[in-house]
């Protein structure tokens, strides 16, 4: 989620269930679900900790008052 001063040009790839139909479906065994829940909740932790670089900087560069957008996700 990136925060750019100026103008961006990107492509963009928006989920659509008729072009994303042939998504590759992964099972796991039993065995596997902790570790996979072991993954997410990283994946999460991750995420919190870029919203509040994100925030951070937002507070730099914007003010206080939009980067408090970003803080209710952080748990």
């Amino acid at each position: 989620m990136p925060l750019s001063p100026g103008v961006v040009v990107a492509r963009v790839c928006l989920f659509n269930e008729k072009r994303h139909m042939s998504l590759p479906v992964r099972d796991i065994t039993p065995q596997q679900v902790q570790g996979e829940g072991d993954r997410f909740r990283r994946a999460l932790l991750l995420l919190r900790e870029k919203l509040v670089v994100l925030a951070r900087e937002v507070k730099e560069r914007v003010g206080k008052a939009l980067s408090l957008k970003f803080l209710p996700y952080k748990k």
